[in-house]
């Protein structure tokens, strides 16, 4: 790969004790396979339980790996934020723990990594999906795109960032409506967007946040908030 094709993986990641050292560990072994210029931002989201000693104690160290540890827990969006702040490579990428990256995944992102300022993975499949995270995904779906005109399949999975577009892009929202809020902007400036396809990993532990009733309201709260904003800004 060509080293202007370097990469920052960003790994938010709160209370995830269960899946953390083998979602870094996937993500460091697919990278090195590649033989890729890259570095993984860990972003520890003031989690509760085990999460921040399991990355001092196998990540801290790492010459490929750079850990923040926030103080209290400020949601999915601040995590990501703080990791772009860190990120020092030409693409950033941002990943769960829950679904680490794969060869085909990266072969699939670096297939189309010159033809556009934002790669969109969408999922095949929502695994492991409760019928209520399916009911708040399609709602949230079909708010973004006719709320913002947007026709994209997905809008909060894997996506892949030219670094350079966040100095045009000022992240607003602490929450997982983020992704969003970035494509919408990202579309607004006229930045190019592709979407690809991708197998989605059932997840094996840690907190699914994104199937709570709390989160569900924070999301649609700042999906109203931003839809409002910007009609003021016009």
């Amino acid at each position: 790969m060509q080293k202007t094709n370097s990469l920052s993986v960003i790994i938010p990641a709160f209370n995830e004790e269960a899946g953390i050292n083998n979602a870094v560990t996937e993500n460091l072994k697919v990278l090195k396979n590649f033989q890729i210029d890259f570095e993984i931002i860990i972003v520890d989201d003031g989690s509760s339980d085990g999460t921040e000693t399991i990355i001092r104690d196998n990540f801290l160290n790492h010459a490929n790996i750079r850990c923040h540890f926030k103080k209290k827990n400020e949601g999915f969006g601040s995590a990501c934020k703080k990791g772009i702040e860190l990120a020092g490579k030409e693409n950033v990428i941002l990943v769960s723990v829950d679904s680490p990256l794969t060869s085909e995944i990266i072969s699939l992102f670096y297939q189309h990594i010159n033809n556009a300022d934002i790669l969109v993975g969408y999922r095949i499949e929502r695994k492991g999906y409760t019928w209520r995270m399916k009911l708040n995904s399609l709602m949230f779906h079909w708010l973004v795109s006719h709320l913002f005109d947007m026709k994209l399949k997905d809008y909060n999975w894997l996506h892949l960032y030219k670094r350079e577009i966040f100095q045009h892009i000022t992240i607003e929202y602490s929450g997982i409506f983020m992704l969003a809020e970035v494509l919408i902007k990202a579309r607004r400036n006229d930045f190019r967007i592709v979407e690809i396809p991708v197998e989605m990993i059932k997840r094996s532990g840690g907190v699914a946040t994104a199937g709570s009733w709390k989160t569900a309201f924070q999301t649609a709260g700042d999906l109203f908030s931003f839809y409002f904003t910007i009609h003021k800004r016009k």
